[in-house]
């Protein structure tokens, strides 16, 4: 009889209306992950504090405001945010003086998705001239002097961007061919040639003028670009040159 009495106490206390109960479903989700900072040469950085995860409801309509979750990660590069409404919309790792990443999420209830990015520092490497010049009349060579050396151990990439029009940038659309050149420890200097059928290939005809410019990019190997806009948030390290396809 005793039994009976505790087993109708714990039945009342599960339908009793206001207690909740235990198999409700649940209504938020949650997003967790890391992120690893890189420098310019791909040596990993400890400390990644600094670093803000972001996420952006998309707006069901025109006129609807876009809700913003934020969060910053801990010294370890993790960060865990939990009891966020369901919707879809764009998550971004960002922090001053690195790239960003960015891509399309979408929160389901009771589900606690992962996110993880890399991110590189800006390099800081800037050119003193640049100059380019036709050799033998069957390639292109393109070469930079670095404003300091390349540290010992280390080792510097620069990545050229070829266009037509004098706009030419490393953003998406703003460029018709691109190539990179690695330069070893102590190195005052970058180069990159580019034979004549290539260039050819890529609709630069033989005696048209192509425009040049040159990044530093990481050695971690890791994109500067946001992946939402297809830009770069890169500064340009030389200027925009102009040279005579062979």
């Amino acid at each position: 009889m005793k039994n009976l009495l505790y087993l109708s106490v714990i039945l009342v206390a599960l339908v009793a209306p206001g207690c909740g109960s235990p198999f409700e479903a649940p209504t938020t989700g949650g997003v967790t992950g890391k992120v690893q900072l890189y420098n310019e040469y791909g040596d990993s950085i400890r400390d990644p504090r600094g670093v803000v995860i972001s996420f952006a409801y998309e707006p069901s309509g025109s006129t609807a405001p876009i809700d913003v979750v934020t969060w910053t990660v801990d010294s370890t590069g993790f960060f865990e945010i939990k009891n966020m409404k369901e919707g879809s919309g764009y998550i971004k790792a960002t922090k001053p003086g690195f790239g960003e990443y960015s891509r399309v999420f979408s929160v389901l209830a009771g589900v606690s998705f992962p996110f993880n990015a890399a991110l590189d520092s800006l390099p800081s490497v800037r050119l003193s001239n640049h100059r380019a010049q036709t050799i033998a009349g069957t390639e292109l060579r393109d070469t930079i002097n670095f404003s300091t050396p390349v540290p010992v151990g280390k080792k510097r990439r620069v990545r050229y961007f070829l266009s037509i029009a004098s706009t030419v940038s490393a953003n998406n659309g703003a460029y018709a061919y691109s190539n990179s050149s690695e330069s070893e420890a102590g190195s005052t200097f970058s180069t990159i040639t580019i034979p004549k059928s290539v260039l050819n290939a890529r609709g630069f005809t033989s005696g048209s003028t192509v425009h040049i410019v040159a990044y530093g990019i990481s050695y971690g190997g890791h994109s500067y670009s946001n992946s939402l806009l297809a830009n770069t948030a890169l500064t340009p390290a030389s200027d925009v040159i102009a040279v005579t396809v062979p």
